[in-house]
């Protein structure tokens, strides 16, 4: 009759020791992976975006109206002629990201859909009424002329504040867009000095910043 020989304690313990190795390597490679993959699909989106606002701004010479733009009646004017936002969504009290960026898909399709921020199902601070007015989708905000004040803007963009974080300010009928990133945090209206600080991946890969494109 053979002898079957089974693993040791010792032997086990060491497989068990390997796999663990493994593991605590594999998996945080595999969660970098993954952040990479949604940075990437942030600036495409954003670049998507960017272009449909381009041609939305040719088309129409004017400019979206943003979250920011309060209840001037230049923007309310906009938002009724373009009429994707219902009436109940023209007020800058509740006007939400997709009832200002859906005139890019209707009733000229300049996109076929507005995209979902990959970052935002993460978002920490979602009592926020600035994240519950994103709607799941990316900020934007622009420096148009012809409406004044810039409420509660992109703060670290502005003129004053730019300069001090070695930032480009944005200049007069200029726009930009902003993703979570990879922080997943929506800076507050308490906070807004640090709302469009670019996230830059050298600084680490989960480092404060919002994933940001201008035009």
């Amino acid at each position: 009759m053979k002898n079957r020989h089974a693993f040791t304690l010792i032997e086990l313990l060491i497989v068990v020791a390997i796999i663990g190795i493994l593991a605590a390597i594999a998996v945080p490679n595999f969660m970098n992976a993954q952040i990479r993959a949604k940075v990437a699909r942030s600036q495409a989106d954003m670049k998507n975006l960017g272009t449909a606002i381009e041609a939305f701004r040719l088309d129409h010479n004017a400019m979206l109206v943003d979250f920011w733009d309060e209840g001037s009646p230049i923007a309310l004017e906009r938002l009724k002629k373009w009429g994707f936002c219902s009436p109940d969504n023209l007020d800058d009290a509740v006007r939400n990201q997709k009832c200002i960026l859906g005139n890019l898909t209707s009733p000229v399709s300049y996109m076929s859909a507005i995209p979902n921020d990959p970052f935002f199902g993460n978002i920490t601070n979602t009592s926020d009424r600035l994240v519950i007015a994103l709607a799941g989708t990316y900020f934007y905000g622009d420096n148009e002329a012809m409406i004044e004040g810039n409420d509660h803007n992109f703060s670290a963009l502005w003129p004053g504040n730019a300069e001090l974080l070695g930032l480009r300010p944005l200049g007069e009928n200029q726009w930009a867009l902003l993703g979570m990133g990879p922080d997943t945090t929506a800076d507050e209206l308490g906070n807004t000095q640090q709302r469009g600080l670019p996230y830059d991946a050298t600084n680490g890969l989960r480092s404060r910043g919002d994933i940001t494109m201008r035009g």
